[in-house]
């Protein structure tokens, strides 16, 4: 009698197919995301477990959004981070930057992670507002 091998799921980043629509929840759909800063951690049948959106702003670059998905291994994570991390620095960046809630717990555990790997915290009380810049000219 044969035996079954039960293969475990591989994983790899890449950036998104041209006119392939993103995961729900990632960023709305509305506004325009360039493929090249959007990073897709995809399991073996092409289903997106995490993704990551990025910016590069004055010389940096800034993590606007870490995603997940519920069923997401948490190990994935070191993957993905690392892979953004070697295209940055081919790119010619060296340093990033993002913002940390101490009100939600899985941002502190990545703000903890963040000055594990020497990253520097600087304190602030805020909220981050957005809107269309069409209605800047109308006031």
């Amino acid at each position: 009698m044969a035996t079954a091998t039960i293969r475990p799921p591989c994983y790899r980043v890449r950036h998104p197919y041209l006119g392939e629509p993103y995961p729900d929840g990632i960023w709305p759909d509305k506004v325009h995301v360039n493929p090249s800063w959007l990073w897709l951690l995809c399991d073996d049948v092409g289903t997106v477990k995490m993704a990551l959106l990025a910016a590069p702003v004055h010389g940096l670059v800034f993590i606007v959004r870490l995603w997940s998905a519920e069923d997401a291994p948490k190990f994935l994570l070191r993957r993905l981070l690392r892979s953004f991390a070697s295209e940055c620095l081919d790119r010619g960046f060296k340093a990033g930057m993002t913002f940390l809630s101490v009100d939600q717990p899985k941002e502190v555990k990545l703000a903890k992670l963040a000055l594990r790997y020497g990253a520097t915290g600087i304190g602030f009380t805020g909220f981050c507002y957005g809107g269309g810049l069409d209605k800047l000219w109308k006031h």
